[in-house]
């Protein structure tokens, strides 16, 4: 599962994802930022 948050305007963006195990869903990545045209580019994704 990937949660996520952007900013209205696209130019800013954050992931994290995680893994169902043990009936939680744990994190698998720390929070991974995006800014600009990578923020953007980004989001196309999700």
């Amino acid at each position: 599962m990937a949660e996520v948050c952007a900013s209205r305007d696209g130019a800013f963006l954050a992931v994290q994802l995680h893994q169902f195990t043990r009936m939680s869903y744990e994190p698998v990545t720390d929070v991974l930022l995006f800014e600009g045209d990578d923020a953007r580019m980004m989001k196309q994704l999700f």
